[in-house]
């Protein structure tokens, strides 16, 4: 490939001497740094170069003369990104992974560039499709960077053509696997109140540490924006507003992820919008927020798990004692904080949930006259609703309730409960994920 290279480089300046000398004209004098070979054409989308990948092993060797090409979309100039650069075209991105630095002072943001992948190698890491190399650790090969810059050389060929992508207009509620590493913008979100005050990360400790915040829109739809520690804004305190952002879209397993370049791509300063209520567990706590584990008979507790199938923290309950083989009789109600919807003018439920075995069936209820002491929980008045869940014979996939109409409630003060039953005879294992009470009006 580098012979290739050579030949047509020498080709084109013997062709550029030769017509200097005929004609007098003025030209602008291309960058040194980079190669003006527009002849060398991608012959593959970056797309097509992902599909490539099985779903096993997590690497595959690139053997064939396959050439992507696309424009940086990010590097490593903020320290958001580290030895990556990440580049998309009009079907895709991908992130590939170099054992260098200073990246941006080659590649900037913009410049389009060419990749021969033959002899690199596609992989996983996190669960995505990025384009690197792979060594040898203790015996057991790896997928990771690019090394040597000579091999950089050799597959990342720089052209002379610069021009800074627009990026993608999306809702939260539109973000899937084909807009992975392209530039997106998100318009209007803003970051949960309760993390207001805090900074993108934290720099201040040995070693920096990194940060996930929560990103919501209007329609109680959220994101994960995640910022390294050592990201050159990481001190600086998250914008209190609402806005657009612009980032790369990333994922790490099953959760989606926002990288910024700069805070000048986070303008959130625009008035706030009514925050919807969300409960992720992606804390690790069942009680923040003001949610509570109440017992109306029994012992048996809701907790946060990653069994059964949720990849991602979620609640889950089972009356069911592996050790023993025995089941025991409970009722267990699981309770927002009292929430007022005062402000919002059509007021909605969601969550997404997930079961398995035989037994009763978990109720969501509201009540409007629930003083929220556990000892009044039963004596309150509560209206059953009704939702969405799977009725497949797989155990534990994963529905979604549907939009749950909260709006005969408006201008109430509410809370929302799941209630789970199990007899000493039989009990369900349920399990509740991404709780959202949020402004349907707003979609």
């Amino acid at each position: 490939m580098k012979t290739i290279i050579k030949t047509l480089t020498l080709s084109i300046l013997t062709l550029s001497i030769f017509l200097g000398g005929c004609v007098k004209q003025q030209f602008e004098e291309p960058p040194s740094n980079c190669d003006s070979l527009s002849q060398l054409e991608a012959n593959t989308t970056i797309a097509q170069l992902k599909a490539m990948m099985p779903s096993y092993p997590d690497t595959l060797q690139i053997t064939d003369d396959i050439i992507i090409s696309g424009y940086v979309v990010s590097n490593d100039k903020y320290g958001n990104f580290y030895k990556e650069l990440v580049i998309q075209d009009s079907t895709a991105g991908i992130s590939i992974m170099l054992d260098a630095s200073y990246l941006y002072t080659v590649y900037p943001v913009g410049q389009r560039v060419v990749v021969y992948c033959k002899g690199l190698y596609l992989g996983r890491s996190g669960g995505v499709i990025k384009l690197g190399s792979t060594y040898e650790d203790a015996g057991v090969i790896r997928f990771g960077r690019i090394q040597g810059q000579a091999v950089i050389d050799e597959h990342i060929i720089k052209t002379c053509e610069n021009k800074p992508q627009d990026p993608i207009e999306l809702k939260i509620s539109q973000i899937n696997d084909s807009y992975l590493y392209r530039l997106i913008k998100l318009d209007p979100v803003q970051f949960k109140s309760e993390e207001l005050g805090t900074t993108w990360a934290n720099p201040f400790v040995d070693p920096p540490q990194s940060a996930n915040h929560t990103l919501i829109d209007p329609d109680g739809n959220f994101i994960l924006v995640r910022t390294s520690g050592y990201a050159t804004f990481a001190g600086q305190e998250l914008p209190q507003g609402s806005g657009p952002i612009i980032a790369i879209l990333g994922k790490y397993n099953s959760d989606y992820q926002l990288y910024v370049n700069s805070t000048d791509d986070a303008q959130l300063t625009g008035d706030r919008f009514f925050e919807a209520i969300i409960k992720t567990f992606s804390d690790g706590s069942y009680s923040s927020g003001g949610w509570q584990n109440i017992n109306v008979s029994g012992s048996i507790n809701w907790a946060v798990s990653t069994k059964y199938g949720n990849p991602a923290p979620g609640l889950t309950i089972s009356n069911y004692d592996r050790d023993n083989h025995t089941h025991s009789a409970c009722e267990t109600w699981y309770v927002s904080p009292s929430i007022n919807t005062s402000s919002i003018s059509n007021p909605t439920l969601s969550f997404d949930n997930a079961h398995g075995y035989s037994g009763p069936a978990m109720e969501v209820k509201i009540s409007t006259d629930w003083d929220g002491d556990p000892a009044t929980i039963s004596s309150a008045t509560w209206t059953t609703l009704a939702y969405n869940t799977d009725n497949s014979t797989t155990y534990f996939v994963w529905a979604n309730s549907g939009d749950i109409d909260l709006s005969a409630y408006k201008g109430e003060n509410v809370h929302i409960a799941f209630v789970y039953t199990g007899t000493s005879s039989s009990g369900m294992t349920w399990e509740i994920d991404n709780i959202r009470i949020f402004n349907k009006s707003q979609k």
